[in-house]
């Protein structure tokens, strides 16, 4: 206990101000400055997206045709958005920068991605929406659920663009140059309210999450049991303790505490806790970011954080950097090294794959299948080299030209073979007339118009 208190001491004594701004050269290059990225709410809104976004995703693939149908009753066509597969991926799977720079306004393209991350999830709350959410309504079905369900979410009072008197406070503003007015802050407690609404509402997600609810209950000995399995084993059927009903378990059960972020990453000399978004999947490795904590605010005693990486770059940059013996132990600086490998590891595929994009277009071209485009009139792939127009005049007479000169050289094989059998003193029984000479004169007939017509 002395020692404790003597490394407590020496800590508080060390994490002065001076020692903050000199720490300062360790923070994100691009949002060391920026309170609305170290928000709580903002890495929030990241890790919602990290866990559900496939979730996302695939609920508003689901009702993203129907909806299409009915928006072209509602819209017109220039007011109509028409989503790819490039712009859904972008509104579920986005960097920190590209966040930041939507919450903010940055450009009217920024706008337009604030939006569509919106949407994205709005579409999969509402699948039978007569009129669905879009581009024009979108703010519309936010405020509705805002004032359904604001209350039992969030603490305090809504933007003021969102309440029930809304139209007398704006004096012919729309709901849209209210909402642009508001500040960024503002715009990140109404995205992560609707975070938390899909958490309760979206069908996908509420059925992972029950799921991983079941999977926390199980027994110690079911657990193990699931954690001994290999892919492509059979699914074993156990019962949940209490609630006198049973689920089928395989090798990848999700718990509860794998979706809920409340461990720390790593922490330093001076008590300070890492918090790391770690990316799902390789195509994802420039979304990496950490907040590291703060020394608590003497007024509010809450701890407050800095951004120290917002990209896999400058993950990168501060292990090489920073990670030593001077801020962390043997355990984190290993830790920090194993998934600086990982994430190095899938920069560097990433690198070879656009290389290999930027020599097929390079050689190719900007869209490298056009030259083997299907052709539209007879619904095959057509070839674009010249061909030689058919004269079936001419083919006609070549073939009958053929045949000709084929009857004239077999003809002397039959002179020679009738001849043989003459000389063998071949004669026609007694009995046997002359006309039993004729059907084999048919028969030979016949078989000269059955080579003809397989030369033919």
């Amino acid at each position: 206990p002395a020692l404790k208190g003597a490394v407590f001491s020496f800590q508080k004594q060390l994490l002065e101000e001076d020692t903050i701004l000199c720490h300062r050269n360790q923070l994100s290059p691009s949002m060391k400055n920026s309170k609305l990225a170290a928000s709580w709410e903002f890495a929030s809104v990241l890790d919602f997206f990290r866990v559900f976004g496939p979730e996302v995703l695939k609920s508003c693939k689901a009702c993203l045709a129907a909806h299409t149908k009915r928006e072209r009753k509602a819209w017109p066509r220039n007011e109509r958005t028409r989503y790819t597969e490039s712009d859904l991926n972008s509104a579920c799977s986005f960097s920190p920068a590209c966040l930041l720079g939507a919450l903010e306004h940055a450009d009217e393209d920024a706008k337009l991605q604030l939006a569509d991350i919106h949407i994205v999830m709005l579409k999969g709350l509402h699948a039978r929406a007569h009129s669905p959410p879009c581009r024009m309504n979108w703010l519309e079905y936010v405020g509705k659920a805002i004032r359904e369900s604001w209350a039992q979410v969030c603490e305090g009072s809504p933007p003021p663009c969102f309440s029930r008197d809304a139209k007398d406070e704006g004096a012919g503003d729309g709901l849209g140059a209210l909402y642009d007015g508001l500040e960024a802050s503002e715009r990140l407690r109404v995205l992560r309210f609707l975070c938390e609404v899909c958490c309760e509402r979206n069908t996908e997600i509420a059925t992972r999450l029950e799921s991983a609810k079941d999977h926390s209950c199980l027994t110690q000995k079911s657990k193990e049991m699931a954690a001994e399995m290999r892919p492509g084993d059979k699914p074993v059927e156990v019962t949940i303790p209490g609630l006198k009903r049973s689920i089928m378990i395989s090798h990848d059960l999700e718990f509860v505490d794998d979706i809920r972020h409340t461990q720390e990453f790593a922490q330093d000399y001076y008590c300070r806790r890492y918090f790391l978004l770690q990316p799902k999947s390789e195509a994802q490795w420039d979304h990496c970011f950490m907040l590291r904590e703060r020394k608590p605010e003497e007024s509010s005693g809450q701890p407050t954080f800095e951004v120290v990486c917002s990209s896999g770059e400058e993950f990168i940059k501060f292990v090489e950097d920073h990670v030593d013996v001077t801020l962390f132990g043997a355990k984190t600086r290993k830790k920090f090294r194993d998934y600086f490998g990982d994430i190095k590891q899938w920069k560097e595929e990433a690198e070879k794959l656009e290389l290999a994009r930027e020599k097929v277009k390079k050689e190719l071209g900007d869209n490298p299948f056009s030259s083997h485009s299907l052709d539209v009139d007879q619904g095959r792939r057509g070839s674009r080299r010249a061909r030689k127009t058919a004269r079936y005049a001419e083919v006609e007479s070549s073939e009958s030209e053929s045949e000709e000169s084929e009857s004239e050289e077999e003809e002397p094989e039959e002179i020679s073979e009738s001849g043989g059998e003459e000389s063998e003193g071949f004669e026609p029984e007694e009995g046997e007339s002359s006309s039993s000479s004729e059907p084999e004169s048919e028969s030979e007939n016949s078989e000269s118009e059955s080579d003809k017509s397989k030369a033919e």
